[in-house]
């Protein structure tokens, strides 16, 4: 083989090395990219959800605050004909859990929905102003009720 073939040779193998590597640089960054996405979407879901919940059942005294030995409970009560409901939404063992039940029963997370995994759910209101933390971040609800 020749030198002239030989450098030929070396050239293309840069070359190719060189295109192999561009190649796996944008994957990571593409990979990168969806996965910040991803997390992005979940999190705005996840608070989302619990805001759309409060309007939905924002009516005079009906968006609430509950301590319990856990941790706050978002409790979201409906009145009906058939007596008093609540939804509530609280954090029990790393998962944010949604109940729908009798005003009058205990607390249930083993049948409760589960809304995401989250190590924090804090919530707090003044003068009408709703604030839900979780790990995914903080958002604020103004009620258009008064409570």
């Amino acid at each position: 083989m020749t030198s002239k073939k030989i450098v030929e040779t070396l050239q293309w193998m840069v070359l190719i090395v060189i295109l192999i590597t561009m190649v796996l640089v944008a994957v990571s960054g593409y990979r990168s990219s969806v996965n910040a996405q991803n997390t992005s979407n979940t999190q705005r879901r996840e608070l989302s959800y619990i805001s759309n919940k409060i309007h939905e059942m924002d009516v005079k005294d009906a968006v609430k605050i509950r301590e319990n030995e856990d941790g706050d409970i978002l409790v979201l009560i409906d009145r009906t004909d058939m007596g008093e409901y609540e939804t509530r939404i609280y954090l029990h063992n790393g998962t944010l859990h949604e109940e729908y039940v009798d005003a009058n029963e205990e607390l249930q997370p083993q049948n409760a929905g589960i809304i995401s995994k989250t190590k924090k759910f804090d919530i707090g209101m003044e003068n009408g102003l709703m604030r839900i933390e979780t790990d995914s971040g903080k958002t604020f609800v103004l009620l258009r009720t008064e409570n």
